[in-house]
């Protein structure tokens, strides 16, 4: 293992040797160059500077004999000299000379002997192309010179060259170049020294510093490397040995790790899962929970717990699944990913549910035996109180549990039990001044006492189940005797034979009760005798269907009966009883026959039927109602604009179809649109249409207005009087033009219809008010027609309740019927709501009701509390009713208010200031229902 980490040392610090060896070679290399080239630039420089002094000082000395101009040529000249051998600190290759503008030497301080030799064609190199280029033109010139120089030797040297005015001579200072090389190079060895040294010695040491440096620190990476290397393989065993599920996804839910056990149970090779989602791998209802529970998990950074349940691909039994998931973190604790660990829990989770369900059972077992039982623990602490047992020993559970069971019964014996482990059964126990049956028993576990618990029952609970019996037998003996003198016949019937039949029954039909009960009902004549068939039939259809019914059959004496039968169902729903009501409605002939024509007058349908009473589905009982349908009649053969209002639910609708269907344009559509049901914004597409792309959101094909798909037929604008005055306008247009342009169209498309409107609002003072058009008003008030509201109308509630009665009869599979005194507060109700309320309510009562015949008890609470706010009459006098029947009608309605205002009928008495046997008697009489609904007969 060493050997193999050297070699993997050596193996990554040999592109670093290499690296530093090439940078020592490129770090030489660089430095030469810019030796080199600092080198060269700096001769320049230095040369540049010298051409730049000596030009100041010819100047300079030009500048300090300025003031001798009037001297003679020698003495000037003299002069110069005196003050440039005055001068010191200079080279001894420098020397200055003065030329006139002959080119002739007139000063020359290194070669006295030279004066007057003709200097004028030595060559000056520097400057442009128009500067002199020798000597005699820069003299002639008079200009300032400073660069190189050729002397009469032929020598190159640097020169600067300054005119002395007054006189055409030049004067320059020269020194030989080759002198200022030397002086140059001879500077710059310390720093070529330096440079050596540097580059040679330091330079490598500090690279070899720099390459141990770097080797250290990858000798300890490695290390590191080796340790997490090692760490990892430790892990991954671990992992992959887990009996677990494990895996990782990244940010976009993709996987990118899974253990051994996780693709054991999902049946796949880690390969065909990397980069797959886990909708991808598992079934859709549990990887939809699983991928919200990971984005949780990634927004909140929080460790999630769940349990998962999901049904095997096989279809077996469902299967739970454990998930503990957490967020994994990059370098910068930054969220990368969820790490999910998943573990199988169906037999925890189904013992869990056992348990649950077996404790629950338990429980409700404990809360609901009608005896005191709690437990207690080896130390005599409460464990359980039932709700029985709070009640006896008056003390609260949730206070006694986990205490000593002699704080709140300190005259305990479960102590005893728990000491001895014997059995105690039937023992008297005294608390709170109250005598109870106790049985204690020992609770065992593996032949040691680990409890006691003890079950008692108050005594005088006892004597109350033998008072309740006596009741019972009390209230059994009461309800004989109201069968017995009930008014009505009353027969009733197990699932086969007859048990008892009151003497009212045989009242009605003529047949001795004790001919009837004992035998069987399916056994009786029912040839001779019509009220038995009539009775086979209800029995049959009671026991079949378990719903209330009723007949109704004339018998051969000429009296009508109504046969009511109820079934009786025991806690299964099966019926176990079935009990008749047979009830004499001779003195209500008259009525029947009224309910009888409106019934005939109302069940009618479709326009086979188009008569006096039925015309289109209306019901037209009330003159009011037959003279507006004779109007519809009439309009209905010419194209006029109608306007129809009224109140809400009168019937408006219904009218127009009428109008329509009567009309030439039968054949043709009708169509209806309510302007309050659509918002302003949608109203004006959906009347006139629109082109393509006429609005955002539009149809790309366009859509036709409902003014085009009505061509040739009718349209019925309900509720007009919300139409926007915009649309008013518009409206008015197509009234007058017949034609209608489609929104983002330029072509006009011409109509055929006939306008029907509709309205419950008063659009005269609309009009006065500004919210309403007057003209377009005028146009539609061609025809009004004024609906009259359901009150004004009460003629038609009955035809009309019963036709609803029939239609949801038939929709609902029932046979609910309407009582004689449902119809009569249907005919005093005030109707706010109209038809559409009226319909209501009888779909209301057919649902709702307990009972096949409707009742006013079944009516909705408001129904009710409106009857009695209205104040009706307490008598409905009719024409022709006798002194006698006004009497008992108002006998009737006191005794019914009476028992409707108190429990019973002795309180109905006490109110009414009568006797007890008085309210029964006249109850009985009237056949009024008392006691919760019980009916005397």
């Amino acid at each position: 293992m060493p050997r193999q980490k050297n070699l993997e040392l050596k193996t990554r610090t040999r592109p670093v040797a290499r690296a530093t060896f090439l940078l020592y070679a490129a770090l030489i290399l660089a430095a030469l160059l810019i030796g080199y080239v600092s080198y060269n630039y700096s001769f320049a420089m230095m040369e540049k500077s010298y051409q730049t002094f000596y030009l100041n000082k010819a100047q300079l000395i030009v500048h300090a004999v300025n003031n001798i101009q009037n001297a003679s040529d020698g003495e000037f000249l003299q002069a110069l000299n005196r003050y440039w051998e005055g001068a010191g600190n200079r080279p001894a290759d420098e020397y200055i000379c003065v030329v006139d503008q002959k080119g002739k030497l007139l000063l020359h301080t290194a070669h006295p002997n030279s004066v007057g030799n003709y200097a004028g064609d030595n060559p000056i190199l520097d400057g442009s192309t128009t500067d002199p280029k020798k000597l005699c033109d820069l003299v002639v010139a008079q200009a300032d010179y400073a660069g190189k120089y050729i002397s009469s030797e032929g020598k190159d040297q640097i020169a600067a060259f300054s005119a002395i005015p007054g006189r055409k001579w030049m004067l320059g200072v020269h020194r030989s170049r080759s002198a200022l090389y030397t002086e140059i190079k001879d500077g710059f060895r310390p720093l070529l020294i330096g440079f050596i040294s540097v580059c040679g010695i330091l330079m490598p040491v500090f690279l070899f510093l720099l390459f141990r440096t770097y080797s250290g620190a990858q000798r300890k990476q490695l290390s590191y490397e080796h340790a997490l290397r090692e760490s990892e393989q430790r892990y991954q065993s671990l992992v992959d040995t887990m009996p677990q599920g494990m895996c990782r996804t990244d940010r976009q839910g993709k996987l990118t790790f899974a253990n051994r056990a996780l693709l054991k149970n999902l049946g796949k090779s880690l390969e065909s899962c990397l980069g797959k989602s886990l909708p991808q791998l598992y079934p859709g209802g549990v990887a939809d929970k699983l991928v919200d529970d990971e984005l949780e998990v990634l927004s909140s950074g929080h460790t999630l717990d769940v349990i998962y349940e999901y049904r095997p691909a096989d279809g077996g039994p469902p299967r739970f699944v454990e998930s503990v998931r957490h967020p994994v973190y990059d370098a910068e604790r930054a969220i990368v990913g969820v790490q999910s660990i998943f573990w199988d829990v169906t037999d925890r989770k189904l013992a869990e549910e056992d348990l649950k369900c077996t404790k629950a059972q338990l429980e409700t077992v404990l809360q609901s035996v009608p005896s005191g039982i709690f437990a207690v623990d080896q130390d005599c602490r409460f464990t359980i109180v039932n709700q029985q047992a709070e009640k006896l020993m008056d003390f609260d559970a949730a206070e006694a549990l986990g205490q000593p069971a002699s704080k709140f019964i300190p005259d305990t014996k479960l102590h005893r039990v728990l000491k001895t482990g014997k059995l105690e059964m039937g023992k008297p126990f005294t608390h709170n001044q109250r005598t109870f049956l106790v049985s204690r028993s020992p609770i065992m576990e593996q032949g040691n006492i680990i409890g006691a618990v003890s079950v008692f029952q108050d005594e005088s609970e006892l004597e109350a189940v033998q008072r309740q019996l006596e009741e019972l037998r009390r209230l059994n003996d009461e309800l004989s005797s109201l069968i017995e003198n009930s008014h009505d016949g009353i027969l009733i019937t197990d699932t086969d034979q007859v048990l008892t039949v009151n003497p009212s029954f045989g009242r009605i039909t003529g047949l001795a009760p004790s001919t009837l009960e004992g035998r069987d009902i399916s056994g009786l004549d029912s040839e001779r005798h019509v009220c038995m068939a009539v009775m086979q039939a209800v029995f049959r259809h009671v026991k079949s269907h378990r719903s209330s019914i009723t007949m109704r059959r004339k018998l051969k004496s000429g009296n009508e009966i109504f046969v009511t039968g109820n079934p009786v169902l025991d806690k299964f729903g099966q019926v176990v009883r079935v009990v008749m009501n047979v009830r004499d409605v001779t003195e209500l002939h008259s009525l029947g026959e009224r309910l009888k024509m409106l019934s005939l007058a109302c069940l009618e349908d479709g326009p086979d039927s188009a008569g006096p009473e039925a015309t289109y589905g209306i019901v037209a009982e009330s003159p009011a109602t037959r003279n507006l349908l004779d109007l519809a009649v009439r309009v209905a053969q010419v194209d006029s604009t109608v306007l129809l209002s009224g109140e809400s639910g009168a019937g408006k609708d219904v009218l127009a179809k009428l109008i329509h269907n009567l009309s030439k344009r039968h054949d043709q559509p009708f169509v209806s649109l309510n302007c309050g049901a659509i918002p302003e914004h949608l109203l004006e597409s959906e009347l006139f249409g629109y082109e393509k792309g006429a609005f955002s959101g539009a149809d790309r094909y366009g859509k036709p207005g409902l003014l085009e798909e009505a061509a040739g037929g009718t349209v019925f604008l309900d509720e007009v009087g919300e139409l926007p005055l915009n649309l008013q306008v518009k409206l008015l247009k197509v009234l007058q033009e017949q034609r209608c342009r489609r929104l983002g169209s330029v072509k006009t498309v011409d109509l055929d219809i006939r306008i029907l409107a509709a309205t419950n609002r008063d659009l005269k003072q609309m009009v006065a008010e500004g919210q309403f058009r007057e003209d377009l008003f005028y146009r539609l008030y061609v025809v009004p027609i004024e609906v009259p509201p359901l009150r004004e109308r009460r003629q038609d509630i009955l035809p009309l309740a019963l036709r609803f009665l029939k239609t949801y009869n038939k929709k609902y599979e029932v046979s609910r019927t309407l009582g004689h005194e449902l119809l009569r507060v249907l005919e005093t109700y005030h109707w706010p709501g109209n038809v559409r309320e009226l319909q209501n309510v009888i779909e209301r009562l057919v649902v709702t009701a307990d009972a096949d015949v409707l009742e006013p008890r079944h009516l909705p609470r408001n129904m009710n509390q409106s009857q009695e706010e209205a104040q009706a009459p307490i008598v409905w006098v009719t024409e022709g009713m006798k002194l006698r029947e006004a009497r008992d009608e108002v006998e009737k309605q006191l005794i019914q208010k009476a028992l409707a205002q108190t429990k019973n009928t002795r309180e109905a008495a006490k109110l009414l200031g009568v006797t007890h046997s008085t309210v029964v008697r006249k109850a009985q009489k009237y056949d009024l229902a008392i006691d919760g609904g019980t009916t005397l007969h």
